[in-house]
């Protein structure tokens, strides 16, 4: 049986709500905020040396030139990918931690404020603005659909212009998720995943029934952890999706 994907996709973190919590009571001090980031020791376990100096370049090459020599800066292998507005700045942080303790140091942050860039710059974490100029520090849309909408289109076009400018795959992921053990690249190059150009998770929690093959036939598709394959496939793929997201809703 094929190894199961070590991830949990965590809607409902204590630490996570509390932290979130404590930005939206103190949203007129953004600058506090920052300063006390810049100044918080590392939140991840320290990796190998190599790892770190190869996350410290791609943070540096990201900041200085956006996506523009980013297949120099990772070579061939996967990209890990989320995104979030500052409202999310502890979801993504401890995202970035799992990954950094697993020693994964090809990572980008897409930012959906200027106020999530700043932050994650100053923390050393590789970053990318893909999001609308001007909203307010801590704001958060996931209610407002319009914005929600628009979010989506801006992720969408940002993913296909990843896939342009990384050579490898890509590992799209929701802020609040968390990786319990070392991302399985190996298991998505298995020759009967091989032909797939995208890979999903769905909202089946029945082991048993997993197991059985039976989630497909009433589990939700989920695209809080979606692996995009390199490739044309995927391309069109994320071109649909674009499109769709034009239609979709009011």
């Amino acid at each position: 049986m094929a190894k199961r994907w070590h991830f949990v996709l965590v809607t409902v973190s204590v630490v996570a709500l509390t932290c979130w919590s404590r930005q939206l009571h103190t949203s007129n001090q953004p600058s506090l905020r920052l300063a006390r980031l810049q100044q918080r020791p590392p939140r991840w376990a320290t990796a190998a040396a190599e790892s770190d100096a190869q996350f410290g370049a791609l943070a540096a090459l990201v900041r200085q030139g956006g996506m523009a020599n980013l297949s120099t800066a990772i070579g061939s292998g996967d990209l890990f990918i989320t995104f979030g507005s500052f409202s999310l700045l502890p979801f993504v942080l401890n995202w970035v931690g799992t990954l950094r303790a697993h020693g994964v140091w090809r990572l980008v942050v897409g930012a959906l404020d200027e106020e999530m860039r700043s932050a994650c710059e100053a923390s050393g974490v590789p970053t990318l603005l893909i999001g609308e100029r001007g909203r307010g520090v801590g704001g958060y849309f996931r209610k407002d659909y319009a914005a929600f909408k628009q979010m989506g289109r801006a992720k969408t076009r940002f993913l296909a212009a990843l896939l342009g400018a990384a050579p490898g795959g890509l590992w799209v992921c929701d802020a609040d998720m968390v990786w319990l053990s070392a991302p399985p690249e190996q298991w998505i190059r298995q020759p009967a995943l091989l032909p797939a150009d995208v890979l999903l998770s769905s909202d089946c929690l029945d082991l048993a029934a997993d197991a059985r093959g039976e989630c497909g036939d009433w589990a939700n598709l989920n695209t809080g952890v979606l692996y995009l394959r390199g490739g044309a496939g995927a391309r069109s793929f994320v071109r649909r999706w674009e499109e769709a997201m034009e239609h979709v809703g009011p």
